[in-house]
């Protein structure tokens, strides 16, 4: 089954594109349209402003394209999914926090990147802004900030994050909603 994404931010498409990520897909017989469309935010993927994004895809050969944005201006996640174009072959991720919560939920990598071996972080999901969490982490066990958003994903996905390793925490359920919604379309399949 052909694929396609269409995410609210860079963070995403980075993650989406990684090799971690592809090795996933292909493990599960779904095969990555070669195009991760970055919306360029929550309030650009209603139908009016994403319809052409999800016109690109099909016409590179998407059977479902996976909109992936995060809750954080939302009440609930029924909330998010009302804001996201609906269509038969549209399916909605939300994540619960920002994406970003995803990497703290790596504890493995996100360990090695602090060069802490026994680095967890408990509640991944729980923290409101998870991007300021990783730059207090990282000055507290580095003695350096993070600068850029793009950056630090780069360097997530380059030491081994994977979205299958942040579903594996306890407490990150979007994270392994996502990887449940993307195993079930190869039951489909």
């Amino acid at each position: 089954m052909k694929i396609g994404f269409i995410t609210e931010g860079h963070t995403e498409k980075i993650i989406l594109k990684s090799d971690g990520f592809q090795e996933y897909l292909e493990a599960h017989d779904l095969e990555f349209v070669h195009e991760v469309i970055v919306a360029g935010g929550k309030d650009n993927l209603t139908r009016d402003k994403v319809e052409s994004n999800v016109k690109i895809l099909r016409d590179k050969g998407a059977e479902i394209i996976l909109v992936l944005r995060d809750l954080d201006d939302c009440l609930n996640i029924e909330e998010a999914n009302s804001k996201i174009m609906s269509d038969i072959d549209i399916v909605k991720v939300i994540a619960i926090q920002a994406i970003e919560s995803w990497f703290l939920a790596d504890t493995v990598t996100l360990g090695k990147i602090l060069e802490s071996q026994d680095f967890y972080f408990e509640k991944p999901e729980e923290e409101m802004s998870p991007f300021e969490k990783l730059r207090a982490l990282r000055f507290q066990y580095k003695n350096k900030g993070i600068g850029d958003k793009k950056l630090f994903a780069k360097m997530m996905v380059n030491n081994g994050f994977t979205v299958k390793n942040a579903s594996e925490h306890p407490d990150c359920p979007s994270a392994k909603y996502f990887t449940n919604k993307l195993e079930s379309l190869t039951v489909i399949n």
